[in-house]
């Protein structure tokens, strides 16, 4: 992602704790990760799934890259609720979801429906779905706090 890699402060993206983002190292392939703390220069300190610890990567993105998930078809829109207080959603975001009363799981923007409703592909499943509940940050204890 260009924007991301900018040196121009203005253009580069905002991280926030919590937040499910890319990343990755120079020559190695991406992975999805939450960032744990965010310096004083914006950068993102971020633990990748699979990893004991947050580092900084070189590359880190809000956005799916190229390739990450093939685009899947629209099924019918959930009615929306209310609309005002609803976050928005682009495709290729990251996002945490789950069902009534199972865990919470990292998924990918599939499509957003002229309501505004994602369709999420959750990590393991082979097609997206609507979830009960999906948030951009991530829930109460998802991940243990850095000393």
């Amino acid at each position: 992602d260009e924007a991301d890699e900018s040196e121009d402060e203005e253009a580069r993206p905002r991280y926030a704790v919590g937040e499910l983002v890319f990343v990755r190292d120079s020559g190695e392939s991406w992975g999805v990760g939450t960032v744990q703390e965010v310096d004083e220069d914006g950068e993102p300190r971020v633990i990748k799934d699979g990893f004991d610890e947050a580092f900084y990567w070189d590359e880190t993105s809000k956005h799916a890259p190229a390739g990450w998930r093939k685009p899947l078809p629209l099924d019918e829109a959930d009615e929306s609720e209310d609309e005002e207080a609803r976050p928005r959603y682009a495709v290729g975001e990251l996002v945490f979801v789950r069902d009534s009363g199972e865990s919470w799981g990292v998924g990918t923007v599939q499509e957003v429906d002229e309501d505004g409703e994602p369709r999420v592909i959750k990590d393991g499943f082979d097609e997206a779905f609507y979830w009960d509940e999906t948030s951009k940050h991530a829930p109460a204890g998802w991940r243990k706090p850095l000393p």
